[in-house]
């Protein structure tokens, strides 16, 4: 009987553990607001296993590979303008479109997990969007040009802790424990593009250890600027 009882209770340790290492790699759905605000544009995160959907009619320019050109006809045809990517080496955009006479134009960069990329829209919609997490995914901070990374944060981030560190938004996630979360000693900025302003906002902390700026939320779909010092990999914390 003692023998049954604990191999009933080391299956359920295992199943406890198995559930827990799935759940961070679970697949999900999430609903992203796409808005015409200012020039349409909007900073969006994608799942670091990204999935597409078919759609009738598509000709894949680049089959066997996930490009700009699967993420705009994933945000949809007669909804996206414009799809972005910054290029931190030159300090600017590549752009993907589709003109009018059904052409496309520009790159059609590929679609790298850790990502964020930047959709302008000629309407507002909700874009649906499906994958899953890869917590062993280290995105790499790149110091190139002026030191900015557009990165796509995990729906389910989590700050994680930090010896003496006081959150100053205890309770939600925030620019601060994204800053916090990338390297104290590395991180210069964390910045939103905000599309009512058409500008960023900026959360940043001096050489004296006092905040500047906004401390914003973080939020699941959005894409963030992270500015970094030095170059480094920072593997997200998630719940």
């Amino acid at each position: 009987m003692r023998t049954k009882v604990l191999l009933v209770v080391a299956a359920l340790l295992m199943a406890i553990v198995s559930t827990v290492a799935i759940g961070s790699n679970m697949g999900f759905k999430i609903s992203i607001p796409l808005s015409t605000t200012g020039d349409g544009s909007n900073f969006v995160s994608i799942p670091y296993y990204w999935s597409v959907g078919t759609w009738s009619g598509y000709t894949d320019p680049s089959p066997g590979s996930l490009t700009a050109s699967d993420l705009y006809y994933d945000v949809g045809m007669t909804v996206c303008q414009e799809v972005q990517r910054y290029d931190a080496a030159t300090s600017s955009l590549q752009i993907r479109s589709r003109n009018a006479f059904g052409i496309w134009t520009g790159t059609d960069f590929p679609i790298v997990a850790g990502e964020g990329y930047i959709v302008k829209v000629k309407t507002g919609a909700n874009y649906i969007c499906v994958g899953s997490h890869n917590p062993s995914l280290a995105l790499t901070m790149t110091t190139a040009g002026d030191g900015s990374n557009v990165v796509s944060v995990p729906y389910h981030f989590t700050s994680g802790t930090w010896s003496g560190y006081t959150d100053p938004s205890p309770g939600s996630e925030t620019a601060s424990d994204l800053y916090y979360s990338v390297g104290m000693t590395v991180c210069q900025e964390v910045q939103r593009y905000d599309p009512s302003t058409s500008s960023l906002v900026i959360r940043s902390r001096n050489a004296f250890g006092i905040w500047t700026g906004t401390d914003f939320p973080v939020v699941p779909g959005t894409a963030y600027i992270v500015k970094v010092k030095s170059g480094t990999s920072w593997t997200p914390s998630h719940y």
